[in-house]
C-alpha cells in the first residue's frame, strides 16, 4: 500500500467508528471498518471490531454476521490458521501534506 492510501485510511477511520457507532446494527460499516484497519496493519483492533459486532448481533438479534464477512480472510474463523499479518507501513516514512 502506497503512502496517500495509507493517510486516506488513516482519514476514515475516526468516520467508520462514528458510523459504527451511531449505527450499531448496520453491518455493512461494521464491515468497512474491519477491512480498513485490517488493510491499514492494525490487525488485532479489526478482529476486535469484529468480535464487537458479533457480540452486537447475538445479543441483539440472535443473529451472526453474514457469510461475507465469516469469510474475510482476517476475522475469527480464519484469523488463527496461521496467516501471516499484512505488512505495516511505517506512518513516519509518509510525509503529512
Amino acid at each position: 500500500m502506497k503512502c496517500g492510501a495509507f493517510g486516506r485510511l488513516r482519514e476514515v477511520l475516526p468516520d467508520l467508528r462514528g458510523l459504527v457507532e451511531e449505527f450499531p446494527l448496520h453491518e455493512r460499516f461494521h464491515g468497512q471498518l474491519i477491512t480498513a484497519l485490517h488493510h491499514a496493519g492494525r490487525r488485532s483492533e479489526a478482529l476486535q471490531a469484529y468480535r464487537t459486532l458479533y457480540e452486537i448481533l447475538k445479543r441483539e438479534l440472535g443473529l451472526e454476521p453474514s457469510e461475507d464477512l465469516q469469510r474475510l480472510p482476517w476475522t475469527r474463523r480464519r484469523a488463527h490458521r496461521g496467516r501471516r499479518s499484512p505488512r505495516r507501513l511505517n506512518s513516519t516514512s509518509c510525509a503529512d501534506s
